[in-house]
């Protein structure tokens, strides 16, 4: 069964229903259904917790399609931007072009600068980048 809480306090309300805690029971009631269950044997945590990992950033994960991914990483939205360049750290060699391309486009600035410089160090050292490419970030390359 599922429902939203929809406050907290001494009595959780459900979205259809309410949780009320006593000195040694848990009384949960939803709908017209209304369990009891005894706090030294039923642990609330129980009720709630999970062993199935979950990553609160796996949308950062997605990778890009490959005709999308310039356009993206030069984007003014902060995730797609985000996903590119996940996308370009984890295939550096077959989106070679690509790579050069995008940083031969961008401008560093102090925002992006650290950034920047993990992505181009990374690539340097898999060998993909241009001579031009090398030349724009050799301050940012350890």
């Amino acid at each position: 069964m599922k429902c939203d809480i929809k406050s907290l306090s001494e009595t959780m309300t459900l979205e259809n229903g309410n949780i009320e805690f006593g000195q040694n029971e848990m009384v949960i009631t939803v709908g017209n259904e209304r369990f009891t269950y005894d706090l030294g044997e039923n642990n609330p945590i129980k009720f709630i917790y999970t062993d199935v990992y979950e990553d609160p950033y796996e949308q950062f994960n997605e990778p890009v399609p490959t005709v999308d991914i310039e356009e993206a990483a030069l984007s003014d939205e902060l995730e797609l931007q985000v996903r590119a360049w996940n996308t370009m750290y984890a295939n550096p060699t077959q989106l070679e072009d690509i790579i050069n391309r995008v940083l031969s486009k961008m401008k560093i600035t102090e925002e992006n600068e650290m950034m920047v410089s993990i992505y181009v160090s990374h690539f340097y050292k898999k060998g993909i980048l241009t001579e031009a490419v090398i030349e724009k970030y050799r301050r940012l390359i350890d």
